[in-house]
Order: structure tokens, then C-alpha cells, then sequence
């Protein structure tokens, strides 16, 4: 040791913390590797604390974050289903007029059936105007394949008496046959909208009649008593026959015609 160090070394604070100042006789000379680990470690969990710390307050920022999201999302599914209340509400008072509606109509379609039967046009009845401005109304609030079903009814009832009173040289008896054909499918699509409109079915998805649905809807709305009879039967199958067949014909020739174009 130089004459400068031992001068230094004459201070205590400077032999406390400067090592060359140590001798061996001096404590801190022996302790400081234990010194120096305990350092470490106080360090070290004094760093681990305050890891801890910021984990807790990440996690509770996480947790604070995921509560909201599920409130935002309790919210949202709570007005999903409000408006699904207020769109079956609203369904339901639209489709409550339904069903007095349909049966208006299918009273038509018989008085349509019984001037058939009687080969008397002029005794047919008036269309059923209120009854069809019920079923308007309920379209925009039926589901999409039910809408197809509605829209089918709607566009034939506009269009059969405009057939039926068309100014064209058409034989009464061929007229009567037109009308037949459009009363048993009116029949077939005011039957099948009854279980829907009673609420007994979520959708009605459009059908098209086959030749033997439109035969039975005659039957049912005229009643066995009437169709079954040897001459009325004749007459209905022949009418079908004709009517049936010249749609057919009328679709195929459209498909040849776009065809060509």
C-alpha cells in the first residue's frame, strides 16, 4: 500500500467502502461475497414484485376490458332480441286478419266453381277485394320463401277476372274452362296458406301445382256430393286436360322463343 493510500486509509468512510484499504482482519473484507448475493437477491426480488405488480394491473386492465365486451355483447343480443319481439309482433297483428281473409277468398273460389257447374258466367261472384287488401298488407312481413306463396295468390287473383271478362272472341265454353283452371289453383294456394296464417307453420314455401293437386283442390272445394258425379267429373277432367296441357305448350314455346332470341 502507497503513502497515499495509507493516508486515505486513515478515514473510516474511506476503509469502509474502498477494498484496498481492507486488511484481513477487517469484516467486510470476508462478507462481501455473501454481501453482494444478498444484494442480488434483494434486487432481484424487489424486480419481482414489481413484475407482479404490472401483471396484476395488465390482468385487471384485461379483465376490465373483457367484462365491457361482454356487457357491449349482452346489449347487442338483448336488441337483437327486441327486435325480434317487435318483428313477431308485428308479424302476428299483420297475419290475424289472414285467415278471414283466405276463407273470403275461398268462399270466391266456390261461387267461381258454381257458375262452372251452372255454365253461367254472369252468376259468379264479386272478387274479393277486402279480402286481398288483407293479404297485401301481411306480404312485407312473411318470411322470403312464404313471400313466394303469397305473391303466387296475389298475381293470379289480379288476373283471373281480367281473363275471365276478356273482351277477346274466346267460345264461353273454352272461358268457362280458363276459369275452372284458375280456381283450382287459386283453391290450391288459399289451402295452402291456411296453416301458415293460423300460425301452425314458420314458412309456406311456393309449390307448384301438379295437375293432380289442382284435381283434388276441386274436389275438396266443391265437395264429393258434386264432383263425384259421372258428368261433373267428365267436365273437370276435360277442362284440366285442355287447360293443363295448353300452358304447357304456351311455357315451351316461350323457352323456344328465348331460346332463339
Amino acid at each position: 500500500m502507497t503513502g497515499f493510500e495509507k493516508l486515505i486509509c486513515k478515514y473510516d468512510m474511506a476503509r469502509f467502502f474502498l477494498v484496498s484499504c481492507s486488511d484481513d482482519s477487517f469484516w467486510l473484507h470476508d462478507y462481501q461475497t455473501l454481501i453482494v448475493g444478498i444484494l442480488t437477491l434483494v434486487v432481484g426480488v424487489f424486480g419481482l414484485v414489481v413484475a407482479l405488480k404490472t401483471i396484476k394491473r395488465l390482468s385487471e386492465q384485461v379483465n376490465a376490458q373483457n367484462q365491457q365486451l361482454e356487457q357491449q355483447k349482452k346489449q347487442l343480443e338483448l336488441q337483437i332480441q327486441e327486435r325480434e319481439e317487435t318483428k313477431d309482433q308485428q308479424r302476428k297483428a299483420a297475419l290475424i286478419g289472414v285467415p278471414h281473409a283466405l276463407d273470403e277468398i275461398q268462399r270466391y273460389n266456390l261461387g267461381c266453381f258454381r257458375a262452372w257447374m251452372a255454365e253461367d258466367l254472369t252468376v259468379r261472384p264479386e272478387p274479393p277485394h277486402s279480402a286481398l287488401r288483407v293479404i297485401m298488407d301481411a306480404v312485407p312481413y312473411v318470411d322470403d320463401e312464404s313471400f313466394e306463396s303469397f305473391r303466387e295468390l296475389v298475381v293470379l287473383s289480379q288476373v283471373i277476372e281480367a281473363r275471365i271478362g276478356s273482351h277477346r272472341k274466346i267460345r264461353d265454353h273454352n272461358r268457362l274452362s280458363r276459369m275452372l283452371a284458375d280456381v283450382a289453383t287459386m283453391t290450391y294456394l288459399t289451402e295452402r296458406l291456411f296453416k301458415f296464417s293460423r300460425m301452425d307453420a314458420k314458412s309456406i314455401p311456393y309449390l307448384e301445382p301438379t295437375r293432380n293437386d289442382l284435381e283434388e283442390a276441386l274436389y275438396r272445394l266443391g265437395g264429393p256430393e258434386r264432383t263425384c258425379a259421372p258428368k261433373i267429373r267428365f267436365r273437370i277432367e276435360e277442362a284440366l286436360d285442355r287447360e293443363v296441357s295448353q300452358l304447357s305448350t304456351d311455357d315451351q314455346s316461350s323457352n323456344v322463343q328465348g331460346d332463339e332470341d
